[in-house]
């Protein structure tokens, strides 16, 4: 059950990801397909979708803040394994906040749904372009992004949960994990 219309990838060095070949699939309990095994190589890595590194996100952050309209980028708070967790805040410096509305985005509270996170960051891109439909938002709110919320679990490989075994997505009435914490204070 689940997994039914996902293509799992792999890859040799864990940057380059390939679809595994047509005429894979399920097997009982089991996925079953044939890979092309280059020699010599000591790994070989396999995924559900496309991971995307959390390193990634700091990566981007550095070329974003000399971007005018990345007005912060801040740590919000460290998750169980002390990752930062970071947000942008984003908006055209030039009108007055006074009038604009505020947008909260986030993506990884489930770290293994890494379309959400590949999602996130086209959104960042747009957010930062010229387009005109992102111009006008500018003007007209100030948008925080938290693009991995679950920096720990992401890190850890984890998929619904972060460092201790809690899905942040469920935890904004208990608020057992640190994430879903400092995400609210």
């Amino acid at each position: 059950v689940g997994l039914t219309h996902v293509r799992p990838v792999y890859s040799y060095d864990s940057i380059t990801w390939n679809f595994v070949p047509e005429g894979w699939g399920r097997d009982g309990d089991f996925f079953r397909f044939d890979l092309p095994l280059r020699s010599g190589e000591s790994r070989l890595y396999f995924a559900t979708h496309y991971p995307y590194p959390p390193q990634r996100v700091f990566e981007r952050a550095i070329k974003q803040a000399k971007n005018p309209y990345v007005r912060t980028i801040e740590t919000i708070g460290r998750g169980e394994r002390d990752r930062p967790t970071i947000m942008l805040t984003i908006t055209d410096p030039r009108v007055p906040d006074r009038n604009k509305k505020s947008i909260l985005l986030s993506a990884g509270d489930h770290p293994g749904e890494t379309a959400s996170l590949w999602g996130m960051e086209g959104s960042i891109d747009f957010l930062l372009s010229e387009n005109p439909v992102a111009k006008n938002l500018r003007k007209k709110a100030i948008i925080y992004v938290v693009p991995i919320l679950s920096m720990d679990g992401s890190a850890l490989g984890t998929d619904r949960r972060q460092a201790t075994g809690v899905n942040i997505y469920f935890d904004y009435q208990k608020f057992e994990s640190r994430e879903a914490r400092y995400m609210w204070e």
